[in-house]
């Protein structure tokens, strides 16, 4: 039954980055679920979800461009702020 519905969703995302045209909550569900199954290999053989999976770990990619772009650690942005707000 999952491998079923991991091929369907494969079928699904053939030509896409997420469910709909933009992110939604129905992608974090489905990374959600994905990443529930890492500890089995259900996944291994759908190369897309892979992908979804993948990308789920490494966060949106505002997050990570302001990451490599920043210069700023977490606790240097945090501290910025705080600076900043005073």
């Amino acid at each position: 039954m999952v491998q079923n519905r991991l091929t369907a969703l494969e079928d699904w995302l053939d030509g896409r980055d997420h469910l709909e045209d933009r992110f939604t909550a129905g992608d974090l569900l489905m990374t959600t679920v994905l990443r529930m199954l890492r500890h089995t290999d259900i996944v291994a053989t759908h190369r897309r979800c892979r992908r979804i999976r993948s990308a789920a770990r490494r966060g949106p990619p505002s997050a990570r461009r302001w990451r490599t772009t920043s210069g700023h650690t977490r606790r240097g942005a945090a501290e910025l702020l705080f600076r900043h707000s005073n």
